[in-house]
């Protein structure tokens, strides 16, 4: 069952391309049903996560691994199915690139040995670069991702003479796989917005979750501190501007959960990170098809609410951050987890307080239908995950109930500051303002550069595996 769910995905972008051989007017519709099954597929991927604990083949299908990617896919199909309907043209190759690049994500996220999981994150992150509309700065980010990914993977293969992947990897190894899970996330921020939304953004946050849940598992409170810094500049950021930028929300949600992800060697709070980021993120990519609608609903999943995932992991990261402050005797080595403790509860605030922002910020009427549903199927996702937060792997007193007498103080306080601001005089006339620039692309052809950089990487990287292999008579 499981096998399928991760298969058929590559199924779907094999039919879009048969599809785009035949001349028809329900292309678009055609297109827009396969983006629903392949969401379809995601769903029944993570809801199934709690009955898998077997292998097949080379997968070790785990149900930390299963939500992730599962959570990741059906995120991105979503987003398809959204822009599908919302602006047409049957994009069929959209679609097989996402399909392409769920399969991959799914097989890169459950496998247990390092050249198989070397090869399907180069696939994937070949394919999640070809996912958006126009490719620029994304591409350059995902290649150095995965040029991060794939020598941490090597180095390690290569000096333990271990062909199991390592989970987590060691020394300065572990470094470079945290190196590529932020550059995976910083490409899930800096892809190109524009009137149809990409699924690149879901689809490169599965491929930085999923790096911190395995070779990058634990990195610590010394790369969470600053990643967690960076999400409270953009609350303030925010707070300290008379409008609200796609970009500057974006920023929050990916950095926050990113940040928590790589605090914990906890796969709960991996999880839970997760799959807050990637709803997050996602609703803030169909900003622009949902404007003057939805609003409410996009402030609930950027504040994290105490209903939502989002809570379940800044709790959990919270409570094993405490522990850990504790646990450790030497007040230095004590230190980082003690500002991490103290830094979580503001963090807790300050996205109530951009929450509630969010949700009173004036814009122009200008939404699709589909683009307020996908919003809403986002938060609805969120909720339902949220509240049920011992399912799987977690463990008992990872709630943090102090966290929830929090977060209903800083509720209150920030409808209380919202209540105070001054509605806008005039609601802007057009979007421009949600709907950020596109970045200027830092690489001239950034898509060959790009493939060829994959190209390179996951042909020397697996020569040289293949062949220690060969000599250590292991092949």
């Amino acid at each position: 069952m499981i096998p399928l769910l991760i298969l058929v995905h590559a199924g779907i972008g094999l039919l879009a391309v048969v599809s785009s051989a035949v001349e028809t007017p329900q292309r678009g519709r055609v297109m827009e049903g396969l983006a629903v099954t392949g969401g379809g597929a995601g769903l029944l991927l993570f809801f199934a996560s709690p009955f898998v604990d077997d292998s097949w083949r080379t997968l070790d299908l785990n149900p930390s691994g299963t939500r992730i990617a599962g959570i990741a896919v059906a995120a991105a199909w979503i987003v398809v199915a959204v822009a599908e309907r919302s602006r047409g043209g049957g994009r069929w190759e959209i679609v097989a690139t996402t399909g392409v690049a769920s399969t991959a994500l799914c097989m890169f996220a459950l496998n247990d040995w390092a050249i198989p999981a070397l090869l399907f994150a180069a696939i994937a992150s070949l394919a999640v670069s070809m996912s958006g509309v126009r490719q620029g700065t994304a591409s350059g980010a995902i290649s150095v991702a995965i040029a991060f990914v794939a020598s941490s993977i090597i180095w390690e293969t290569i000096e333990t003479q271990q062909w199991e992947l390592a989970t987590p990897v060691s020394g300065a190894r572990l470094w470079l796989a945290v190196a590529g899970a932020v550059a995976f996330s910083v490409a899930a921020v800096v892809s190109e917005s524009s009137d149809r939304p990409a699924p690149l953004t879901p689809l490169a946050l599965g491929l930085a979750f999923a790096t911190l849940g395995s070779i990058a598992r634990a990195a610590g409170p010394i790369v969470a501190l600053p990643i967690l810094a960076v999400a409270l500049i953009a609350v303030i950021r925010t707070l300290t501007k008379e409008t609200v930028a796609q970009r500057v929300v974006m920023v929050w949600a990916v950095a926050l959960t990113v940040g928590l992800a790589a605090l914990s060697g906890n796969l709960y709070v991996t999880t839970r990170s997760a799959i807050a980021g990637i709803l997050a993120a996602t609703a803030v990519r169909l900003w622009p098809l949902s404007l003057g609608r939805a609003q409410i609903e996009r402030g609930i999943l950027v504040a994290f609410v105490a209903v939502t995932a989002g809570f379940n992991a800044i709790a959990a990261a919270a409570t094993y951050s405490f522990d850990r402050s504790t646990a450790i005797e030497r007040v230095f080595d004590a230190a980082p987890w003690a500002a991490v403790s103290a830094l979580l509860p503001v963090v807790l605030a300050g996205g109530v307080v951009l929450g509630a922002t969010v949700g009173r910020n004036p814009e122009p009427e200008d939404y699709t239908r589909s683009g307020v549903l996908g919003s809403w199927s986002l938060v609805i996702l969120s909720v339902a995950i949220g509240v049920v937060p011992y399912v799987g792997d977690a463990r008992s007193g990872l709630a943090g109930p102090m966290l929830y007498v929090v977060a209903v103080v800083a509720g209150a306080a920030a409808a209380r500051y919202a209540s105070a601001l001054g509605a806008a005089t005039d609601v802007p006339a057009t979007d421009s303002r949600f709907v950020d620039v596109p970045l200027r692309s830092v690489w001239p052809r950034p898509m060959a550069l790009g493939a060829g950089a994959l190209g390179a990487i996951t042909a020397i990287g697996t020569l040289a595996a293949t062949y220690h292999g060969l000599r250590l008579g292991f092949l």
